[in-house]
């Protein structure tokens, strides 16, 4: 990934570590394989990270990137650059987009799996969406924090729907 500081015109490179294969339990075999295949924009080889859109808190010094081969949400530091990565609760999603809201909660797409997840930065922990419709491939998500709570918008690329979802406010609830 690359750092832009417009103000001193110079370009950071920032390597992002490869996956250990303890994680994944990436065998010989997967390795044997993935060494006769050419990368290709959806498909990697075994310990690849694969960074996709990512987004910035726009309160903190906090960038959020998908790592879509990983199966992975990385928090970078833009200061300091250090990354801290937080697995994803089901493995194959293929995490593609984020954006963060008014309360500084990411929220995902899942390219692979017809869901979203909104991760909780303070307690670290993700919460996903089902969503109604199978096939939905989404790519981008957006999120409308002048509502309470924030609105998520969700283009379906692969079934031309646009989805709106909203929470209920509980009582007692934020």
């Amino acid at each position: 990934m690359a750092r832009v500081d417009a103000n001193a015109g110079k370009i950071d490179n920032l390597i992002l570590d490869p996956v250990v294969s303890k994680d994944f339990d990436v065998t010989d075999k997967d390795r044997e394989i993935s060494a006769t295949l050419s990368l290709t924009p959806n498909t990697a080889t075994p310990l690849e990270k694969g960074p996709r859109r990512s987004a910035a808190d726009r309160e903190t010094d906090t960038v959020w990137v998908c790592e879509f081969f990983a199966d992975r949400l990385a928090k970078i530091d833009a200061r300091t650059k250090k990354v801290t990565e937080y697995p994803l609760p089901h493995r194959y999603s293929q995490p593609y987009g984020a954006t963060v809201d008014k309360n500084h909660n990411v929220w995902i797409t899942m390219l692979n799996s017809d869901r979203i997840a909104r991760f909780d930065p303070a307690s670290e922990k993700f919460t996903e969406f089902v969503l109604p419709t199978r096939g939905t491939e989404i790519r981008h998500i957006q999120v409308d924090s002048n509502t309470n709570p924030p609105t998520v918008w969700l283009p379906y690329d692969r079934t031309n729907k646009i989805a709106r979802i909203q929470f209920r406010v509980s009582s007692g609830t934020p």
